[in-house]
C-alpha cells in the first residue's frame, strides 16, 4: 500500500471515530408526555468515552412532560462510570423549566458532584423541560453517562393556618355556653 492510499485510509477512519465519538456527546430532546401522578420515571444516558484526556463538559438533554395533578416532584440523579476511576470534579447539573405564553424560565436547579437532588412541586397543566448534564475529569479515559429517577408524589393539601385557630375559638364559645347559669338557680 503506498503513502496516499495509507494517508487516505487514516483520513477516513479518524473521520469515522470522530463521528462516532460526537454522535454520542450530542444533546437530545425527548418527550416524556403527560404523567399521571403518582408516577416513576427512571432516565439514564449512555454518553460513551467523552475523547482526549482533560475535563470534558456533555451537552444537556432534555426532557419535557406535563403533569395531570399536582405533584410535588424530587429529582435524584447521578454520574454512573462504567470504565475508569470517578474524581471529585465529576459533576452533574439538573435544571428545571416551564414554558408559558410568555417565554421560558428556570424554576430550580441543582448541581453536585457525582450526584445531585432538586425538589419542586409542579403543576397540572403546565409544560415542564428537565434537563440533566454531566462532565467528568478524562484522565485516565472514563466512559459512562448518567442515570436517576423523577418521583411525582402527590403534593400534601396544606391546612390553612386559620383553621387551628378556628377550632379553637369554637371550643372555647362551647366551654363558655356549658359553663353558663341556668335561669332560676342562685
Amino acid at each position: 500500500m503506498n503513502w496516499v492510499a495509507k494517508s487516505a485510509f487514516t483520513l477516513v477512519v479518524g473521520l469515522i471515530a470522530c463521528w462516532a465519538a460526537l454522535s454520542t456527546t450530542q444533546a437530545a430532546t425527548f418527550s416524556l408526555g403527560e404523567i399521571h401522578v403518582p408516577g416513576l420515571v427512571g432516565l439514564s444516558a449512555d454518553q460513551g468515552e467523552s475523547g482526549a484526556p482533560g475535563f470534558i463538559d456533555f451537552p444537556a438533554d432534555q426532557y419535557d412532560f406535563t403533569v395531570d395533578n399536582g405533584a410535588t416532584l424530587t429529582a435524584t440523579f447521578g454520574i454512573q462510570l462504567i470504565v475508569g476511576q470517578q474524581s471529585p470534579s465529576d459533576h452533574i447539573d439538573l435544571s428545571l423549566y416551564e414554558s408559558d405564553s410568555s417565554g421560558t424560565h428556570l424554576l430550580i436547579a441543582a448541581t453536585g458532584a457525582d450526584q445531585a437532588e432538586l425538589i419542586f412541586k409542579v403543576a397540572a397543566g403546565h409544560f415542564y423541560s428537565f434537563l440533566v448534564a454531566d462532565g467528568f475529569v478524562n484522565n485516565p479515559p472514563e466512559v459512562g453517562g448518567y442515570g436517576g429517577l423523577l418521583n411525582f408524589a402527590v403534593a400534601p393539601i396544606p391546612t390553612p393556618a386559620t383553621l387551628p385557630l378556628f377550632a379553637s375559638a369554637l371550643g372555647g364559645l362551647g366551654f363558655l355556653a356549658a359553663r353558663r347559669k341556668k335561669p332560676g338557680t342562685a
